[in-house]
């Protein structure tokens, strides 16, 4: 990854959401929409970098910035981390951080995401 493809800067350019990426190998969709994410990272546009992230399905670097936002405060991002990830061992802990921040639909994707609906019906019956 290191330095970025003029092909990553004219994704980020367009907006990674209206490239079609559809023709390439898998691994070098990930690769790029990985490098797309860093770099809007890098740009602090981390709510796309996250998106981005997401879409790349690059399990461990979402599984490290989860860590890092969880570390952070950032319930809000740490979530979709989560939830891409499919990170079991965080989800409850990352949902009952967006109840604390007040994120109550995000929490409810979260503990939909861990299996937990006495915990979505919990923060339904609570807060919405």
């Amino acid at each position: 990854m290191g330095d970025f493809s003029v092909l990553t800067y004219r994704i980020v350019e367009m907006g990674f959401e209206n490239a079609d990426l559809s023709m390439l190998p898998p691994d070098k969709k990930k690769d790029i929409l990985t490098d797309v994410a860093v770099l809007l990272r890098k740009k602090n546009e981390t709510g796309n970098a996250v998106k981005a992230l997401a879409m790349s399905g690059n399990v461990p670097m979402l599984r490290e910035w989860e860590m890092e936002f969880l570390t952070l405060k950032d319930s809000k991002h740490a979530a979709v981390c989560a939830i891409a990830s499919n990170d079991m061992a965080n989800m409850e802990r990352v949902g009952m951080m967006c109840v604390a921040d007040g994120h109550y639909e995000l929490a409810i994707d979260v503990f939909r995401s861990a299996c937990r609906p006495e915990l979505v019906n919990f923060v339904k019956a609570n807060y919405i």
